[in-house]
């Protein structure tokens, strides 16, 4: 009877002490106002970075507002270099510009999972929508223009399909020549993905993201010359963030 009355109390106890945890816990979750991280971005058809500022609307539940520059390259994208220099920089043959995004969202957060059911980590699923403002920068070559039989010189020059081969260009030109020569391309943006945050103090914010992330253009985007080009970008990505909280 003795050992049978000690083992309902010690349940009656560990539940107590669960229900408890569990109770603070909410409380812990419900004092948070909001918070707000940087991230870098890697994606299958580039990089970029981000900011994201969250405002908590219940203990488990949040607002998103987004700010993210990514690049987006072309499936048909190789490095090429000349076969006759040995210090030539590489060029992607058949590029005509360099694409890039700035895209505008809001979202958001659910926490399925709180870190008093798996220790340390909540896992909430997401989705933002939104703006994208695509830029399409040109880009330049450096291509061997012969002056005589005995000399010839390097002339930045976009890509023509018809004057330029592997023979006669010498590499790509700076990145930053042709900066304020694009055209920019106005669409929407969309994004899906689970987010896993690991931080162990109750003021940070660390957490890994991987989702699909969608950019559609209201017009085809020229970038490559000798390739189909496409207005409907698909992406698989994951995003590294790092930050902060407040409470209220």
């Amino acid at each position: 009877m003795n050992k049978h009355f000690f083992f309902i109390l010690s349940a009656l106890l560990v539940a107590s002490s669960a229900f408890s945890q569990g109770t603070i816990f909410e409380e812990k979750r419900t004092i948070y106002a909001s918070e707000s991280s940087l991230g870098v971005h890697l994606h299958t058809s580039g990089i970029g970075f981000n900011y994201r500022y969250n405002k908590y609307l219940t203990g488990f539940t949040k607002r998103s507002y987004e700010i993210e520059w990514v690049t987006i390259k072309h499936p048909k994208e190789v490095k090429s270099y000349n076969p006759n220099f040995d210090n030539a920089k590489s060029y992607i043959l058949g590029k005509l510009a360099s694409f890039s995004a700035l895209r505008l969202s809001v979202g958001y957060h659910k926490v399925f999972i709180g870190k008093q059911s798996i220790k340390g980590i909540d896992i909430a699923w997401l989705y933002n929508v939104g703006l994208s403002l695509g830029y399409a920068k040109p880009y330049y070559l450096l291509v061997i223009k012969r002056i005589d039989l005995n000399s010839t010189l390097l002339q930045s020059e976009t890509f023509d399909p018809y004057e330029h081969n592997i023979t006669n260009i010498y590499g790509r030109d700076n990145g930053l020549r042709g900066l304020f020569e694009g055209k920019f391309y106005p669409g929407i943006h969309s994004k899906f993905g689970f987010n896993f945050e690991t931080s162990p103090y109750s003021d940070g914010l660390k957490s890994i993201e991987c989702g699909v992330a969608v950019d559609y253009y209201f017009k085809e985007v020229p970038i490559m010359a000798l390739a189909k080009n496409y207005s409907l970008f698909f992406n698989l990505y994951i995003n590294f963030l790092i930050g902060g909280k407040k409470t209220v």
